[in-house]
């Protein structure tokens, strides 16, 4: 018999909760586990996942972690070693420097006037003057606490505190369009011939760059298919397609609402059935793979995402005991999507939960490509080793750490030596790159802007953008720095002129290449690349903003006009038509001078979009557009 009100372990699963007809106290599934059955107090209690104390299985993982963990920590001393020996083959003949101690303080009495100059004294610092070696490393740089970022810091403070809400309105297939014409739902014949038209576009676009699943193999299993509406792995891709291709497929954003709807709501329902299912965990992974980005980032349910991918990391980590007796096929495929799901965790804790941590945790390692993959694919994966060798490093993780909360307004501190270390070590990833893949010898050259104005390969333009994102982000944040707390040390406060000249001059440098590189090669419309349109315009307006807030700063304002102009010509293909948001309408403006309001919900005025997120990303970027060009203008 079924229960009115189920217990915990079924809530917690989402299965049916059935008592036995001899024994009312426990269920069928919780007897079956062998575990307590707790029934719940109401029918509406909310169950948060949970790892079982008694789970012997998830600590093993977790001794088996904190064991690769330790000897990353090795590696790191080996490399740190390594770059040492670099640093000296380079400088075989170091500067001389005058010191003096005065009340047992060391000093420098040569002046400082470069910032080569000062990298230089911090590294020979570090080899040469132990017991001092830790000089810099413990002179801290602070950073006064400046208003929150529109661009960046603001979507995410909102999606915070609508997280832990309960939803006033549950997404269903809105009738809208632009023209104000409800949008007729398709017959289960036509959703099938709607399959076999999104999913071959899907593998030959959105699939190439991403290598989620391998093309031949999933061709086959799609063939193969009685019912494709009855198979949550193809309509997992489906609802991808529906989100990734929005230019490539020729559908209104209402009719691709409630296409997606559809998809996902049958995708969902049986993706819940698969999670018991020992058979089938590396198909539950690919397919937790392919939803998060509809369900967070479009439906803005970001809490439905985090389950998503919380359960299937749960199942990754024991797929990965029986990794040896996969096939190559399978290998392959898991290995992405892990770490895919990885990636897209990290994401999640540092924009809400300011859980900064993108070093890669088991060491470096390398995506594997296979013979029979389409040579774009191969490519990009080429390409994401590289990143990710970057992106991945400890460094950049702790600098990005520091930095973070920098976004929602709140001060911070760094040491001298993170600071320094930036360029040094962006060089040295750029030295490593194959010759093919850099677009010049020196990623920061002062002609940079003028080579991204040429129609640029994908293997040439990615990496470089990458190198001037991550640096108008940690250029722009770190504008105004104070030293803290020997204010009379001469080595620092030289070191905090130097630094204030040097961020500025390199985040109007790098905001400069992004806002030309989007103008001359990112094209919405293309599916050669991976669209970083979103991401420049987002970290190009963040870096206008804060280069603003400098009182002695004048910004060009014509880096503002060319940003502008680029988002009027792209606004119509990186958005669904119908989607900007008038400034006369907004709530941004008035939850920005009330965030801790926790009673204003924005949330509800974009569920009247067919893609919330979508309405949300259009309402930031015209604000954040008309915030900075305010600043600019009352400047001058």
């Amino acid at each position: 018999m079924r229960r009115e009100v189920p217990c915990k372990e079924c809530r917690y699963r989402r299965k049916k909760c059935v008592r036995r007809e001899d024994n009312e106290k426990i269920c069928e599934r919780c007897l079956k586990l062998d575990i307590d059955c707790h029934p719940l107090k109401n029918k509406n209690e909310i169950i948060p996942l949970t790892i079982q104390e008694d789970d012997h299985e998830i600590r093993s993982w977790a001794t088996i972690i904190n064991q690769l963990e330790t000897e990353l920590k090795e590696l790191e001393i080996v490399k740190a070693n390594l770059e040492q020996c670099l640093i000296r083959r380079k400088h075989p003949r170091p500067n001389e420097w005058q010191l003096s101690i005065t009340n047992g303080i060391v000093k420098l009495e040569t002046p400082i006037r470069t910032m080569e100059e000062l990298v230089m004294f911090s590294q020979a610092s570090l080899r040469y003057l132990s017991p001092f070696a830790g000089m810099f490393n413990k002179q801290p740089v602070r950073f006064e606490s400046m208003p929150i970022s529109v661009p960046i810091g603001v979507s995410s403070v909102l999606q915070r505190h609508e997280m832990l809400k309960q939803r006033r309105k549950r997404f269903t297939m809105i009738e809208y369009n632009s023209s104000n014409q409800s949008t007729q739902i398709p017959s289960v014949s036509n959703y099938h011939a709607i399959m076999d038209f999104l999913i071959p576009a899907y593998l030959k676009h959105q699939n190439a760059i991403t290598g989620l699943l391998h093309e031949s193999t999933f061709r086959e299993y799609y063939r193969n298919l009685d019912d494709p509406m009855e198979d949550p792995l193809a309509l997992a891709v489906c609802v991808d397609a529906l989100v990734a291709l929005r230019n490539l497929i020729g559908y209104t954003p209402s009719e691709r609402c409630v296409l997606a709807e559809v998809f996902y709501e049958r995708c969902r329902d049986k993706l819940f059935d698969m999670y018991d299912d020992p058979n089938k965990k590396l198909q539950v992974v690919v397919i937790s793979s392919l939803l998060p980005m509809y369900v967070g980032n479009v439906l803005l349910n970001c809490l439905e995402a985090n389950r998503i991918i919380a359960i299937a990391l749960l199942i990754c980590a024991d797929l990965t005991k029986d990794f040896d007796k996969m096939t190559p096929v399978e290998a392959v495929v898991f290995q992405r999507n892990y770490f895919h799901l990885e990636t897209c965790s990290r994401m999640h804790k540092m924009l809400y939960e300011d859980k900064v941590d993108f070093a890669v945790v088991q060491g470096h390692f390398e995506l594997k490509v296979l013979d029979d993959e389409p040579e774009k694919t191969k490519m990009f994966m080429r390409l994401y080793n590289h990143i990710f060798r970057l992106v991945g490093s400890r460094y950049i993780s702790e600098i990005v750490g520091k930095f973070n909360g920098m976004f929602y307004g709140r001060s911070g501190e760094m040491p001298l030596e993170d600071i320094l270390q930036y360029e040094p070590v962006i060089k040295d990833w750029w030295d490593s790159l194959p010759s093919d893949l850099k677009l010049c010898d020196d990623p920061f050259s002062s002609d940079g802007f003028e080579l991204v104005q040429e129609r640029l390969s994908s293997d040439k333009l990615i990496p470089f953008t990458v190198v001037h994102l991550l640096t108008s982000i940690f250029m722009a944040s770190i504008l105004q720095p104070q030293a803290m707390p020997a204010s009379d040390d001469n080595v620092t406060a030289e070191a905090i002129q130097i630094i204030k000249a040097n961020s500025v001059s390199l985040a109007l440098h790098s905001c400069r290449i992004l806002v030309y590189a989007l103008e001359k090669n990112w094209d919405p419309y293309t599916s050669d690349q991976p669209n970083f349109s979103f991401a420049i315009i987002l970290y190009g307006i963040y870096a206008l903003e804060r280069l603003s807030s400098c009182d002695d700063l004048q910004v060009p304002r014509e880096l503002l006009a060319l940003l502008k102009r680029s988002l009027d010509v792209k606004f119509s293909s990186l958005l669904p038509e119908g989607h900007m948001v008038p400034s006369s309408v907004s709530p941004l403006v008035s939850y920005i001078g009330n965030a801790a309001d926790s009673t204003l919900s924005p949330y509800e005025f974009y569920e009247n979009y067919p893609f919330p997120g979508y309405a949300l990303l259009a309402d930031v970027l015209l604000t954040s557009i008309k915030h900075v060009e305010q600043k600019l203008y009352t400047a001058y």
